[in-house]
């Protein structure tokens, strides 16, 4: 499998999509340094309905250094705090939510 490129950063192998998959599931957000535009960023994080299945996503982004650099961990926080909250608002009760780390 080998997918197209948006920019050199873009997974385009499925070794490299799997390993950005178990980090995202590892810590609970996924984040974009330049995979779609270059010089822009994303982080995002899956929310959960009652039936523990993901139903949507919230996610933010930006110019890098506004996203990441300095800003990683509050941006992280940010987002899978409000992705959490939401999920418990949609009935997820389970213990598999992951705080940023």
């Amino acid at each position: 499998m080998v997918l197209e490129p948006f920019t050199p950063r873009t997974p385009t192998t499925r070794k490299r999509l799997v390993q950005a998959l178990k980090e995202t599931r590892r810590t609970g957000c996924s984040v974009s340094d330049g995979d779609v535009v270059l010089g822009m960023a994303a982080v995002g994080a899956p929310i959960y309905d009652h039936r523990d299945s993901v139903c949507a996503a919230l996610s933010m982004s930006g110019p890098r250094p506004t996203i990441l650099g300095q800003n990683l961990e509050a941006s992280r926080e940010l987002i899978v705090s409000g992705a959490s909250e939401t999920s418990a608002a949609l009935g997820f009760a389970s213990e598999r939510a992951v705080a940023a780390e």
